[in-house]
This record gives structure tokens, C-alpha cells and sequence, in this order.
């Protein structure tokens, strides 16, 4: 007996594909199927599965291998385009950079030829390096100034706290000084004796 068609063989833990061609012994009948063998596994497969026609079996192995060749011929091409996609697509984006990079480095160039025609046309203008020197020696200024402001602010906080510490030890004092002339005023409470 032959597969017309191809066909997954199962057994409880098993499970193996058969391409159509497949010679295969019968092992027994039951109704509509047959129990076949197929070298170490044995499994149940419909009679309309199966032929008894060489022939036939080989052309359908034939056309099976053909159509499993193409399959693999179409999956190559399918890879293949891909691929050859992948490439045209980085080698366009290589090209795009490239060319965002000409014409930043054009206009980095333009940029640079302005500004020197513009100096020898304005020779009193501070040149950009003044400009920037300028710039940084104002930002040292404020910064020094802003520093002096924050020490001074920290002067008068910490003078502030130092006073208040003095005025209440003053307080302290003074009250210390009303209690013990209270307690020298007051007349002695005489004890009784036994």
C-alpha cells in the first residue's frame, strides 16, 4: 500500500510526517481504515489515503518532491528579496547621510565665509572671541557679586541667631537676678521648734 497524500502518523507519543509515495505495510483492517506500519511506527490511516498502484504512488512522490522543491525555491527568493532590500534600503540611507553631511559641511562652509567677509567689512566689531570673552567676564562679575550677597545674607543670619542667644541669656540673667532678690526680701517663715 502507498500514501496518496501526505499524512502526519501518530501513536500516543509520536508523531512523524509521510510524504504521498510512502510504501507502507498493513498491519490489520477496521472498517474504513487500515493499521499501518511505516518502519518503528505504527498508525491508523483511512482507506481513501491509500493505493495499491505503483505507479501512481511514484508520480505523486514526484509531484510531492517537485512542489516541496519549489516551496523551498520560492522561500529562497522570498529570503533572497529581502535581503537584497535590506541592503538597498541601508546603501539609501548611507546615501542620505552622506548627503545631509555634504550639505552640512556646505553650509558650515557658507557660515565661515560670511562671517570673515563681514569682519573685513566691519573691522571696529568685536571679534566673536572678544564677544564671548565679554560675555564670560559679565558672567564671572554676577557670579562673584551674587556670592558677596549670599556671605553677607549668611553675616546678618548668623548675627541675628547670635543677638537672639544674647538677648535671652540677658533675660535669663535679669530674671535670675529678680528671683534672688525676691527671695532676699522675703522674710524668713520660722520653723517651729520641738
Amino acid at each position: 500500500m502507498f500514501l496518496t497524500e501526505r499524512f502526519l502518523g501518530k501513536t500516543h507519543s509520536t508523531l512523524r510526517a509521510f510524504p504521498p509515495g510512502t510504501a507502507l505495510r498493513v498491519v490489520s483492517e477496521n472498517g474504513d481504515t487500515f493499521r499501518v506500519t511505516g518502519g518503528t511506527l505504527t498508525f491508523d490511516v483511512p482507506k481513501d489515503k491509500l493505493t495499491t498502484d505503483a505507479n501512481l504512488a511514484a508520480r505523486l512522490a514526484q509531484d510531492d518532491a517537485a512542489a516541496q522543491l519549489s516551496a523551498q525555491q520560492k522561500q529562497m527568493d522570498a529570503y533572497q528579496q529581502a535581503q537584497a532590500a535590506g541592503r538597498a534600503e541601508q546603501e539609501r540611507q548611507a546615501a542620505a547621510q552622506q548627503q545631509a553631511e555634504q550639505q552640512a559641511e556646505i553650509q558650515r562652509q557658507q557660515q565661515a565665509a560670511q562671517w570673515e567677509a563681514q569682519q573685513q567689512r566691519q573691522p571696529e566689531t568685536p571679534s566673536a572671541l572678544q564677544a564671548v570673552q565679554a560675555i564670560q567676564t559679565e558672567q564671572t562679575r554676577q557670579t562673584e557679586l551674587q556670592q558677596a550677597e549670599q556671605q553677607r545674607q549668611a553675616e546678618i543670619a548668623q548675627a541675628r541667631v547670635q543677638q537672639a542667644a544674647e538677648i535671652q541669656f540677658l533675660r535669663n540673667r535679669h530674671d535670675l537676678q529678680n528671683l534672688n532678690q525676691a527671695e532676699r526680701e522675703q522674710p524668713e517663715i520660722s520653723r517651729p521648734h520641738f
